[in-house]
């Protein structure tokens, strides 16, 4: 569980990747990786003092990205981590650097 609460998914992702790479036996296939989330709460006026000003630019360029989807459409923005590679290996190739999975080589 997190210790206090966000609407970043770039902190949810983090978290999600750390408590794999924990768990996660070498050798061990993984077929399937899912995260639930649950106990939604208004946002506290007292959120965490340290960071929140990077918790609040983060926030407001996620909320930026939202607004260009719903005009434009999902493929409209992302960020600029997810453009490294091509389409295949950022959406299938393992675009978290998870281990246990080698990167397919580029033909570039």
């Amino acid at each position: 569980s997190l210790g206090r609460a966000t609407q970043l998914d770039t902190e949810l992702f983090t978290e999600a990747r750390e408590l794999f790479r924990r768990n996660w036996r070498q050798g061990a296939p993984v077929r399937l990786v899912g995260v639930h989330t649950s106990g939604f709460a208004a946002e506290s006026p007292q959120m965490e003092l340290v960071g929140e000003e990077r918790h609040e630019r983060w926030k407001q360029a996620l909320a930026a990205a939202d607004r260009l989807r719903d005009r434009f459409g999902e493929a409209a923005v992302s960020l600029a981590a997810g453009m490294r590679g091509k389409f295949r290996e950022r959406t299938h190739e393992n675009p978290a650097g998870l281990p246990g999975k080698k990167p397919t080589p580029r033909a570039d």
